[in-house]
């Protein structure tokens, strides 16, 4: 009648939540998303997500599904789909991703990266797909407009100027 039933988290439901002004020390397992609002110092382990909120510090080594970091991280990620730094999002460490790597303009991100591409290998003919247009890299042409007028003047007047021959 009152029989348990056993039930999965999905990954995508926030389960773990930890406050702004909360500081935690210690170590997380769980199976749907965490997320940090406020202090964290140790390891997470999760089958699920784990979200950094912009007034989230965390200090930690991250095993999860994807990873989401809007406030300040440091440490070592394992990311076994997808790691995204938001713009307002410091992050600082060693970064291991099984899926793509997003960094919003105005992010801050520096370490090592090590990603794990499966089926894509090169891009090239060999490889066994195409790579996708968001792992390609665009070109970028600068204009005059990308230069400071006064740097550009000084150069123009340098060049002007004849070369005195010696000898």
């Amino acid at each position: 009648m009152f029989a348990k039933k056993n039930r999965a988290t999905p990954p995508d439901k926030i389960n773990t939540i930890i406050g702004q002004g909360t500081i935690c020390k210690g170590n997380i397992q769980g199976e749907g998303c965490t997320r940090i609002d406020g202090e964290f110092e140790g390891d997470i382990s999760s089958k699920g997500d784990v979200i950094i909120d912009r007034n989230g510090h965390v200090t930690a080594e991250i095993k999860a599904q994807s990873i989401t970091i809007a406030g300040k991280y440091e440490g070592n990620i394992e990311a076994n789909k997808n790691l995204t730094v938001k713009k307002t999002g410091i992050a600082h460490g060693k970064f291991k991703i099984k899926g793509a790597l997003v960094v919003d303009e105005g992010a801050i991100i520096t370490g090592n990266l090590e990603m794990e591409l499966d089926t894509i290998k090169s891009g090239t003919a060999e490889s066994e797909a195409p790579l996708p247009d968001s792992l390609k890299v665009k070109p970028y042409k600068a204009s005059e407009s990308d230069f400071d007028s006064e740097v550009a003047s000084e150069t123009e007047e340098t060049t002007e100027q004849p070369m005195e021959q010696t000898g």
